[in-house]
């Protein structure tokens, strides 16, 4: 794990399963690696992550 902790919400949980489900193995590999570059470097690497804005 990284240096961050992701939190999900109950949505997002739902969503995962959802793409678990359907069995696209290269969507869900994507979606992984997103959530672990997110973990390690938050503002940076694939996916374009922002700060929330408005806050």
């Amino acid at each position: 794990m990284g240096k961050y902790q992701i939190a999900l919400s109950d949505r997002a949980k739902v969503h995962l399963a959802q793409w678990k489900m359907s069995g696209q193995i290269i969507a869900i590999r994507k979606i992984e690696r997103i959530i672990l570059e997110l973990s390690n470097t938050p503002y940076s690497g694939i996916g374009s992550p922002e700060s929330l804005k408005y806050n």
